[in-house]
């Protein structure tokens, strides 16, 4: 049996999907932004900082204090998220470059949009991999209006979604992929995927710039690498955030 699919019945089985399995077992983890993490505050509490459980460094923060998202408790199968108001709360990190020029990325996040709220950005990797709408559903942009991918999916909801991007493959469909709650999503390109991700430096939760087009709902957690996992460790990865959040 393979391994990875004998990790996975095993965790099933046993009842912990959630904590046999850690984000810190696929190779290249770069950014790990998980509120189940945040220790020392209160239901309500606004977020100054929420740490990089990568070990990277990479922490989210927000110096204006009428700019931090809200700490909500239980509130996706029990589990905390962070909650930002759709005007002007953002969390940010200047000095992220892991992903610089980089030929290879995934990016996952869970996440709800607040129902009859603009969708905008939930994350944003500057000049390099993020996700957007402009009318007709979320686009996948990657650096410029001439190489998108465009899928339309239900934000409203919560779900767990994936961008897999490998530049050493040919063809849009290849090298970028969209998932959603562990399914592939239909994808429809414009121009073409170029074979690397853009070199900005830093990283912004919640919105474009600081200023345009603020998240307005709910983040769970979210899980960047400067790799693409392999069929078994996206298994894996999908089932712990399956298992965690009850979707």
């Amino acid at each position: 049996m393979n391994p990875f699919r004998r990790r996975i019945q095993t965790a099933m089985q046993s009842g912990g999907g959630a904590a046999a399995f850690s984000p810190t077992d696929i190779a290249g983890l770069q950014i790990w932004l998980d509120a189940s993490q945040i220790v020392g505050l209160n239901d309500g509490d606004a977020v100054a900082t929420w740490t990089d459980a990568s070990g990277n460094g990479y922490n989210a923060t927000q110096g204006t204090a009428s700019k931090r998202p809200i700490y909500k408790t239980s509130i996706l199968n029990g589990q905390p998220v962070m909650r930002f108001d759709g005007v002007d709360d953002f969390l940010e990190n200047a000095t992220f470059t892991a992903l610089n020029n980089a030929t290879a990325a995934s990016l996952f996040i869970v996440k709800r949009q607040t129902s009859g709220a603009a969708i905008r950005f939930p994350f944003l990797f500057v000049n390099s991999f993020y996700q957007f709408n402009l009318g007709g559903g979320p686009k996948y942009w990657r650096t410029s209006a001439t190489e998108d991918a465009n899928a339309t999916l239900d934000w409203t909801t919560w779900t767990y979604e994936a961008q897999l991007f490998d530049g050493s493959q040919s063809g849009n469909a290849n090298r970028l992929k969209i998932r959603s709650n562990g399914s592939p999503v239909s994808v429809s390109y414009t121009g073409t995927i170029a074979a690397t991700l853009g070199s900005g430096t830093g990283f912004y939760v919640s919105t474009l710039d600081g200023t345009l087009y603020p998240w307005n709902g709910d983040i769970a957690e979210i899980i960047g690498y400067s790799t693409v996992p392999s069929a078994g460790q996206l298994a894996l990865l999908e089932q712990y955030l399956a298992a965690k959040y009850g979707l």
